[in-house]
């Protein structure tokens, strides 16, 4: 039984040693049957204090099994049919995470980062374009710890090195081990007499429970406590038939410990030095370093003759699992500060519109959009000449006669003052607004929201518009500033805006970025952004799918018929920027269009139970509800009347099918 949990437990990929062993691979390997392997004890990873640092990995693959070197044997992985084989794997000599050490990854979840201790290339440009290779290949991301913010993450995180867990632990994240061997795994598979070196360094004790010290107990460790901060600890013991362990040498200390037991067939030396008292532990065996030296329990096991079978750790400051264990962190924190999405489904674009004209931005047009029942605003803000935002969609010269605002000729075109901005009316008789205006609104409509439209894609002028947003907001009232979302229009900006105010929502429009639909889907998960703004064009059933299924909900804009907004959300849109159409109307058409629906969808599962068995029902409904027109249904319903056969129905399924499969 032992020699398959060593191979299962050497085997286990170790994300933070991903980089190439430089030593030469032996040509033989020991493989063992994947039904051979114990199965793995469900446990949860307890917390522990900060203590943060990075341990190496990939250089001791001697040591495992003594004086032979041996290749040991990774798990079979499942890749992922849907990622594809990725680019080809870098050359040996390259500072670089091979591919096919990727490819033996556990089925991770897409979207997902793993997490290293150091960059996996020294060269940023390299890193930059090994990591979209990555992401295109298998929808990874690679963070370097030094470099990741576990605050603004919200994707799922792997990783192995039992450092990081107690930072994520203090984020709020639920960490869970995906595959790895418990310390009473590993004495469980030690064989009959076996002799078994225990040493602690740093600190062995604080990861134990009172369930977990009773279990180490019967595995003949009893001195070992969570009490016991910082101390020493030696335990040799000798391994009985069934689970009994001979005690041979155990002892607890503030003070370091040294013993070489009399009468084993190998001269032993076990050290042991908390971290009050010299932070070491030393293992040897015929004055050999078998000992791996790292926080926690480090573990030594020879067989009867005298032979090191083993030789491993397991940071119990952190964890009762041991190295190489492949962990996985997610936020339990998901729901950010998203109830304006969540309550309303549609968005005033541009404060709506007046006498039958959109794009006015004018105090009445927000009036008149706020007693039809709308409560999230979207502005255009542009900068004027003295440095003041104003609700304006830019300052082109066709804007003035849309909005008949007389100015000269060889003005148009040019920023305004504030002061000129505010002296012209609207349709000659509407009020203009600044951003001061528009804070007041805020203020005095506690239940508004108003999304940023700025435009700018440049970085400075990114930095002026929200420096002077925030400043502004800040003198009338901070409070309205948890109720503005900056709309953002690239991945950059992101970080620039919140250099300037971490506001609690933002919003993702992509009309202005060329980001696939896999990066806009990754942008928006990994920042925990909940909507995104996208036209018809870009739209498919597919990318609102899959941003569903990450808790992302779909905007489109503009749409003003409430029939078409209907039949958009049967396909999963959340809702719409919109300059006309009251939300009552847009509620009435949802529920009629999800009504038949659902009628449609009784009707044929009642027809077909007359007809066939449930499982063929079932199977027949599942395709059916894949399908998100009602038009289609519509047919589909009409088109199984007048069959009398599963064949015949199938085909009529899969030619309507097509729409679904060419629009995804």
């Amino acid at each position: 039984m032992y020699p398959a949990v060593v191979s299962l437990t050497m085997g286990l990929l170790t994300i933070a040693g991903l980089f190439l062993l430089r030593e030469p691979r032996a040509t033989e390997e020991k493989r063992r049957p994947a039904e051979q392997v114990p199965g793995l004890k469900e446990a949860a990873v307890p917390a522990a204090p900060a203590l943060i640092g990075q341990q190496e990995a990939g250089d001791v693959q001697e040591s495992m099994i003594g004086r032979e070197t041996v290749v040991f044997p990774e798990p079979e992985f499942v890749s992922d049919p849907v990622v594809g084989q990725g680019p080809a794997m870098v050359e040996e000599d390259e500072w670089f995470l091979p591919y096919e050490m990727v490819e033996r990854l556990p089925q991770l979840a897409p979207f997902s980062v793993l997490l290293l201790g150091d960059p996996v290339s020294e060269d940023e440009e390299e890193q930059r374009e090994f990591r979209r290779e990555l992401f295109d290949a298998y929808r990874l991301d690679v963070a370097v710890w030094s470099d990741f913010d576990l605050s603004r993450n919200y994707a799922t995180v792997y990783f192995t090195d039992t450092m990081f867990l107690p930072h994520f632990h203090q984020h709020g994240y639920h960490v869970s081990a995906v595959q790895g061997l418990t310390l009473m795994q590993i004495l469980d598979g030690t064989e009959p007499d076996d002799l078994i070196l225990l040493s602690v360094k740093d600190e062995g004790s604080q990861a134990l429970t009172p369930e977990w010290e009773d279990e180490l107990a019967a595995h003949g460790i009893r001195q070992l406590r969570r009490e016991h901060l910082r101390h020493s600890y030696v335990n040799i013991m000798r391994k009985r038939d069934g689970e009994q362990y001979e005690p041979i040498f155990e002892r607890n200390d503030t003070e370091k410990i040294t013993v070489s037991p009399e009468g084993l067939p190998v001269t032993v030396e076990v050290q042991s030095a908390g971290l009050s008292a010299g932070n070491l532990s030393s293992i040897l065996i015929d004055g050999r370093e078998w000992s791996q030296n790292h926080r926690g329990l480090n573990i030594v096991v020879l067989d009867r003759h005298g032979e090191v079978k083993l030789s491993t750790y397991v940071d119990t400051f952190a964890t009762l699992y041991a190295e190489h264990t492949l962990f996985a962190a997610a936020r339990q924190d998901r729901a950010t500060n998203c109830e304006w999405a969540t309550d309303h489904r549609l968005v005033a674009r541009a404060f709506g519109e007046i006498e039958d004209r959109p794009n006015t931005h004018c105090l009445e047009a927000f009036q008149h959009r706020y007693l039809q029942g709308y409560r999230v605003f979207e502005a255009d803000l542009v900068l004027t000449q003295d440095g003041h935002l104003v609700a304006r969609h830019d300052w082109q010269p066709y804007l003035y006669e849309y909005l008949m605002q007389d100015l000269p000729e060889d003005r148009k075109g040019e920023r305004l003052t504030r002061e000129e901005f505010k002296s012209l009316p609207i349709l000659k008789r509407y009020t203009p607004l600044d951003f001061e205006d528009i804070c007041r609104l805020m203020r005095d409509h506690p239940d508004m929201y108003l999304i940023t439209d700025t435009r700018a894609v440049e970085s400075d002028e990114i930095r002026q518009q929200f420096t002077v947003l925030a400043e502004t907001a800040r003198r009338i009232d901070p409070a309205i500033l948890d109720r503005i979302i900056p709309q953002l229009y690239h991945e950059r900006m992101l970080e620039e805006v919140r250099a300037i105010h971490e506001f609690k929502s933002y919003v993702y429009t992509l009309y202005q970025t060329h980001a696939t639909d896999a990066e806009v889907i990754w942008f928006a998960y990994r920042n925990g952004i909940r909507a995104v703004v996208m036209s018809e064009q870009r739209y498919t059933p597919k990318l609102v799918e899959q941003l569903q299924e990450k808790g992302i909900m779909t905007y489109l804009h503009t749409l003003n018929d409430p029939v078409v907004m209907a039949k958009y959300f049967l396909q999963g849109v959340h809702g719409f920027y919109s300059d006309r159409t009251p939300p009552h109307d847009l509620n009435k058409m949802k529920i009629q269009s999800e009504t038949k629906r659902e009628v449609l969808l009784d009707i044929l599962k009642d027809y077909w139970a007359l007809q066939y068995p449930e499982e063929v029902v079932s199977a027949l409904l599942e395709q059916v509800e894949r399908i998100r027109s009602v038009d289609k249904l519509d047919k589909i319903v009409s088109g199984v009347f007048k069959l009398d056969n599963l064949a015949g129905i199938k085909d009529l399924l899969a030619t309507e099918a097509e729409f679904y499969d060419e629009r995804t």
